[in-house]
């Protein structure tokens, strides 16, 4: 069979060696991949040691049920991530606006019993609760815009995206002596440029945020290679995370610290605007105080266009 058709994958020949060794018929449907098409296959022996076939192009058949399958497990994701946004925001939401109910009847007592000092200190707090609010809705807009709000796509020097990136975080770094080492060869990556920014912005903050007690702070952005692809990768010194926790710092409002700055919506901004790139985020670390490793991998060949970001 080979001498007929050298690119025959081994699948297609037990198939066939089995039906023209035993005579049973044989229905089935697979993908050629010398041809790049899925088939129907009827396969029968007309005599011994001989097998006929009967092949049905079915290709456009087949990627519609994997079309129909990726969108049905898009849509579960998608209201799965709905049920947990909604639940998020409702509960964190709720704190400043009941901050703001409480010390506004500690505002009525203390305007009443006339004690100014008292009052300025309930207004600071509801002035605080406030200006809480209305970060978390900056922040929530902002998550809602990414995959709707459309920058160009181009071929982006990572690097540059990085040096972009560590303008922006200047101040937050200069404040805990972070030293950060880029790593040469970087190479290129396509997409949003602003975005792809946010996200090596976002991680800057999230590494600068949790380094704890560390004396010599340390932060560094590089690229492995590995057999399923290119990954960059911001690494630092910190706290590290437990195993427990790798997959919920990416939800929001999720924080390792809850006394920490910030809302806690950073890496869930990352992640979406990596995965509108078709891209995956995940981090990687030994556990407490041994730092952590957060992984980009975006794919090789232009994914998004102007409908996609």
């Amino acid at each position: 069979m080979l001498d007929v058709l050298p690119g025959t994958e081994p699948h297609w020949i037990e198939a066939y060696g089995r039906v023209a060794l035993s005579g049973e018929t044989l229905q089935f449907r697979n993908y050629a991949r010398a041809l790049g098409r899925w088939f129907e296959v009827s396969a029968f022996s007309p005599r011994h040691g001989h097998f006929a076939t009967i092949f049905t192009d079915v290709t456009e058949q087949e990627r519609g049920r994997e079309e129909r399958e990726r969108l049905i497990a898009e849509l579960e994701r998608k209201n799965e991530e709905l049920e947990r946004f909604t639940y998020t925001v409702s509960h964190d939401l709720k704190s400043p606006l009941i901050t703001v109910k409480g010390f506004l009847g500690l505002l009525e007592q203390d305007l009443a019993a006339a004690k100014p000092d008292l009052v300025r200190k309930d207004m600071e707090r509801i002035g605080e609760a406030a200006d809480r609010m209305a970060l978390l809705l900056d922040d929530l807009l902002e998550l809602s815009r990414v995959g709707r709000v459309v920058n160009p796509s181009a071929l982006h020097s990572v690097e540059e995206l990085v040096h972009r990136a560590l303008e922006a975080v200047s101040g937050r770094l200069a404040e805990r002596d972070v030293v950060v080492a880029v790593l040469p060869g970087l190479g290129d990556v396509y997409g949003d440029g602003p975005r792809l920014v946010e996200v090596f912005q976002n991680l800057l903050e999230n590494a600068a945020k949790y380094m704890g007690e560390q004396e010599n702070p340390r932060i560094e952005i590089g690229v492995m290679r590995r057999e399923d692809g290119i990954v960059y990768y911001v690494a630092d010194n910190g706290i590290g995370i437990e195993p427990r926790y790798r997959e919920t710092i990416f939800g929001l409002f999720n924080k390792l610290d809850p006394r920490s700055e910030g809302t806690g919506i950073g890496l869930a901004l990352a992640q979406r605007i990596v995965e509108v790139h078709g891209g995956q985020i995940w981090v990687e670390s030994e556990g407490k105080g041994k730092g952590s490793v957060f992984c980009l991998r975006f794919p090789s060949a232009p994914r998004i266009g102007g409908d996609d970001v």
